[in-house]
């Protein structure tokens, strides 16, 4: 989550939740480790492969639920740790708060101001989101991608690495192709995206119909 470095590092809740001084760290570790093998049942060891392991960090700072409505991420600031200022604080809950998680078109990036313009698949709606070392991990400034933005005071930032990208040629056909026709498109859950890409099995309801443009 290196985009959030200059805001703050998400990655420091999964420290504090994962440190052994930390009471009860080994077995909300173990539980985490347990859901995500049985949600996701991925190709690759977790415990070997890097994009997996950021996935997983990603996956349990933000979504995985110690208890049922509970989260590091309240956690953390119900502890605070780092003896963070109010407004700190509340910038953190916001942020996890306004979590979305979906495909989306990659329509085209502002190198001078690190911003990658983002249409989500379902829905049409742009996002202009930043993140310097995102840009840097964009083969193609055209695609498909599957990631968590959220929003920190009032712009949208990176929440973590890509899910999954893929470069393509974005054409109005591909994007009204793919366009769900519902008043609220169901967007897919972080685990369902990288079941998707990740595990065994695909999601089929997540899948994102692109045909061939015709010439």
């Amino acid at each position: 989550m290196a985009d959030n470095d200059e805001i703050f590092d998400f990655n420091r809740i999964l420290r504090y939740s994962v440190n052994p001084k930390t009471p009860g760290s080994k077995p909300l570790l173990n539980k985490a480790v347990k859901e995500f093998q049985q949600q996701v049942d991925p190709v690759k060891d977790p415990g070997e492969d890097e994009m997996l392991k950021a996935l997983f960090a990603e996956w349990m700072i933000f979504d995985f639920e110690p208890k049922p409505g509970e989260t590091l991420v309240s956690r953390y600031i119900e502890a605070n740790p780092d003896h963070l200022d109010a407004i700190t604080l509340i910038h953190i809950k916001q942020a996890a708060a306004s979590s979305i998680i979906s495909l989306f078109w990659v329509k085209g990036i502002a190198p001078l101001s690190h911003g990658v313009l983002l249409s989500e698949v379902r829905s049409g709606k742009e996002f202009l989101v930043f993140g310097k070392s995102m840009l840097q991990a964009l083969m193609d400034p055209s695609g498909l991608i599957g990631v968590r933005i959220l929003k920190w005071e009032d712009r949208w930032m990176f929440g973590g690495v890509p899910v999954m990208y893929q470069p393509m040629e974005v054409t109005p056909e591909r994007m009204e192709e793919a366009l769900v026709e519902e008043d609220e498109p169901r967007r897919p859950s972080f685990i369902e995206l990288v079941r998707m890409a990740h595990g065994r099995q695909g999601v089929e309801e997540v899948t994102v119909p692109v045909k061939p443009v015709k010439e």
